[in-house]
C-alpha cells in the first residue's frame, strides 16, 4: 500500500463498508484523512403513491453500469427505534446534512412537529416539537435552515415567520438540540428568494432580493451566525454582463458558493466561492450588519455550455458541489446530472422519469455514528 499513489489508495478505501472504514481510520493519519473525505449522497425518490417514497444513501457511482450503488435505503413506513423513520410529510424536504445528522422539514403546519432530525446510518430519530411562543399576527412560514456550530458543538434549526402586517418582516426563532427548546431572537426585514437556508462554515445563508429589477445590485446574501445568533449582509460579486438573463443559487459545502447561470447570449455558468477574511470585523450586537471588509469572492469555475444544452439551461437547477469538484444539477424534477468541473464533462446520474417518480432530490452526506440524544446529554 505504501507504494501506491494517494489517488489509488483513496479509491480503494472509499469502497470499504462503513463499519470497516471506522476501523481503518485508526491505521494511520493518512488513512484517517482520506476516509474523512469520503462523502456520499442522500437521495429521495417521491412518487404519486407515497408508499413507494424512499430515502437512499450511496457513496459510489458505478461508471461501468452507469448507475449509483446504494449502501442502504428506507421506505416511508420503515420504523427505527420504534418510531416511523420518515413519517408523513417529511421526506419531501431535506433541509440539510451536518456531520451525519440530517434534518427534514414538514410543511403541513397543522400536523405539528415541523422538523425531524435523524441519523440515517444508526436509525436514531428525534422529532422537534412545535414552538410554543408563536404570537398572533405571525403568518405561516417555510423559511428555515439547519446547521452546526463547531465552537460550541451545537446543532441548531433557524425558523422565520412572516408578519401579516409587514410581509417583508420575519420573526426569527432558533431551536437548539442540546436544550431541546425554541427561543425568539428578534426580527429582520428580508425577501428570501429560496425558503431553505444554505449551510457553510458555521453560518446559514439566504439569497435576498431587495429590488425587483433583474440586476445583481438588487440581490444580497443574508447570513445568520449560528454562534453569535446575529445577521450580516454580504454583497454579491459583480457579474460580467448584467443585461443577460440569468438565475442565481446558493450552495454549501467546503465554502459558500454562488452559482450564476446565464441562459441568454453567453450561455455559461459561473461558480463563485465566498471566503471570510481573518480580521476582527464580526458583528458585535444583534441587528448590526458589517460586510464591507469581512468577505471576498473568488471565481473558481466557469462552464461554457455547448450549444446542445442552451435550450435547457433555464431549466437546470443547481443542487450541490462535491469535494471532488462535481457539480450536481437537476433537470425536469426527475433527472439528476453531474458535471465534472475538472474534465468538463456532463453525465446523467439518475433518471427517474420512466419509473413513476415525480421528484428526485439529492444532498451530500457523510455517514457517522454520532448520537442525537448524546448531544442532548452533554448539557
Amino acid at each position: 500500500m505504501e507504494k501506491l499513489g494517494t489517488d489509488i489508495v483513496e479509491n480503494i478505501l472509499r469502497r470499504l463498508p462503513f463499519e470497516t472504514a471506522l476501523e481503518a481510520k485508526l491505521v494511520c493519519k493518512t488513512w484517517r484523512i482520506l476516509l474523512l473525505r469520503k462523502v456520499g449522497f442522500l437521495v429521495t425518490f417521491l412518487h404519486s403513491d407515497i408508499k413507494k417514497d424512499k430515502l437512499c444513501y450511496s457513496d459510489l457511482y458505478d461508471h461501468i453500469r452507469g448507475k449509483m450503488s446504494y449502501k442502504y435505503s428506507y421506505h416511508r413506513h420503515d420504523k427505527m427505534h420504534g418510531k416511523f423513520f420518515l413519517g408523513y410529510g417529511y421526506l419531501e424536504n431535506m433541509l440539510g446534512s451536518c456531520n451525519g445528522l440530517v434534518c427534514f422539514e414538514r410543511r403541513c403546519l397543522y400536523l405539528g412537529e415541523p422538523f425531524l432530525i435523524c441519523n440515517p446510518f444508526t436509525g436514531e430519530v428525534v422529532y422537534v416539537p412545535e414552538p410554543q411562543s408563536v404570537k398572533r399576527g405571525w403568518g405561516p412560514t417555510n423559511i428555515s435552515g439547519f446547521g452546526y456550530c463547531l465552537s460550541i458543538n451545537e446543532y441548531k434549526i433557524v425558523r422565520m415567520y412572516s408578519d401579516y402586517i409587514d410581509p417583508k418582516k420575519y420573526h426569527v426563532q432558533v431551536y437548539t438540540v442540546r436544550s431541546d427548546e425554541w427561543r425568539n431572537i428578534g426580527s429582520i426585514n428580508i425577501a428570501p428568494c429560496y425558503p431553505a437556508g444554505t449551510y457553510a462554515n458555521g453560518l446559514l445563508y439566504w439569497l435576498h432580493r431587495h429590488n425587483s429589477n433583474q440586476l445583481n445590485e438588487d440581490y444580497m446574501i443574508v447570513a445568520f451566525d449560528l454562534e453569535k445568533e446575529n445577521f450580516q449582509f454580504i454583497p454579491l460579486p459583480r457579474f460580467k454582463d448584467v443585461k443577460c438573463k440569468y438565475h442565481l443559487k446558493l450552495l454549501g459545502g467546503n465554502n459558500l458558493y454562488l452559482v450564476c447561470t446565464i441562459y441568454d447570449k453567453l450561455y455559461c455558468t459561473d461558480i463563485w466561492a465566498c471566503r471570510r477574511k481573518h480580521i476582527n470585523t464580526a458583528c458585535k450586537t444583534k441587528g448590526s450588519y458589517n460586510y464591507n471588509h469581512s468577505w471576498h469572492w473568488i471565481k473558481e469555475f466557469t462552464i461554457a455550455w455547448e450549444e446542445q444544452y442552451w435550450r435547457y439551461l433555464q431549466y437546470f437547477e443547481s443542487l450541490a458541489i462535491t469535494r471532488n469538484n462535481q457539480f450536481l444539477l437537476r433537470y425536469s424534477s426527475t433527472t439528476l446530472l453531474f458535471y465534472d468541473l475538472e474534465t468538463s464533462t456532463l453525465n446523467t446520474l439518475l433518471d427517474g422519469s420512466g419509473k413513476g417518480c415525480n421528484m428526485i432530490n439529492i444532498i451530500p452526506h457523510t455517514n457517522s455514528t454520532i448520537l442525537i440524544e448524546g448531544s442532548r446529554r452533554q448539557s
